[in-house]
């Protein structure tokens, strides 16, 4: 997420920046690039802040998550759990069932102007697209 953030602000300062007919035509191909993400990064985000709660003292449950789904500290990609699917269903399906059950276990993703708040909503926007991969193994 914060990496949409400064790039968003990236392409701001080059449009104020810009005086050439044509930049006009890359910073809006550049802006649709950027808003239109979609679901891999809500997944990345997401699992990069259980990867950041699994470091804290007392971290069971986001520690657990972290070993069964193979979360690294950049988060676990589609195409990653793409791969866990293919490799071991039964363990893809127990992480994504950890992944929905872990907003249940941590008090700071009700927290309204929370990162831990936004990315669940980031997450919870595209959970369907996620839950799809598990029918095409």
């Amino acid at each position: 997420m914060r990496y949409k953030i400064l790039s968003i602000l990236a392409i701001f300062s080059l449009s104020a920046c810009s005086t050439v007919d044509g930049a006009s035509e890359d910073l809006s191909s550049a802006w649709s690039s950027i808003t239109n993400i979609g679901g891999d990064e809500a997944l990345k985000d997401y699992t990069a802040v259980i990867y950041q709660h699994s470091q804290e003292p007392i971290a069971n449950y986001s520690f657990q998550t972290m070993q069964v789904c193979h979360i690294s500290n950049d988060g676990l990609s589609e195409e990653e759990l793409l791969i866990l699917i293919q490799k071991d269903y039964e363990l893809a399906k127990r992480c994504w069932d950890m992944l929905l059950d872990y907003p249940s276990k941590d008090v700071r993703f009700f927290k309204e102007g929370s990162v831990e708040h936004e990315v669940l909503q980031e997450f919870e926007a595209n959970k369907s697209n996620y839950a799809a991969l598990f029918t095409q193994k």
